[in-house]
């Protein structure tokens, strides 16, 4: 079964899905190991881990993908994962597609992705 299929069915199930963040390949690893079913990949704290940077919108998507396939890599459970506001910004001189997005989420394994459109005012 595939790990998006397993991801529908625990949400399906109706009670609360637990899944723990994870910054790198050995915390999705132990992760993994404490019996959870899934986990989340958050973007602050694996710039943290992976770059030493904060998260304002130094990285990209190329950046954020190459991190996240190396944690989704170490694993065989469902990873969701965080696209802040989707990298498609007004302002910005990388404004990536939604099919972009998806491309390159596609590439790094995801299974769920977390997106938060801004409204700038």
């Amino acid at each position: 079964m595939s790990l998006r299929r397993r991801l529908r069915e625990a949400h399906a199930a109706g009670g609360p899905l637990v899944s723990p963040l994870a910054h790198d390949a050995l915390s999705a690893r132990l992760i993994e190991h404490a019996g959870f079913g899934a986990f989340n990949i958050g973007g602050s704290s694996l710039l943290a881990a992976s770059y030493a940077l904060p998260d304002l919108g130094i990285a990209g998507l190329g950046e954020m993908a190459s991190a996240m396939r190396e944690v989704v890599g170490a694993v065989k459970i469902p990873a969701l994962v965080d696209a802040d506001d989707g990298y498609v910004l007004a302002d910005s001189l990388d404004e990536v597609s939604p099919q972009g997005l998806r491309d390159a989420l596609d590439l790094a394994g995801w299974q769920a992705i977390e997106t938060r459109f801004r409204r700038d005012t």
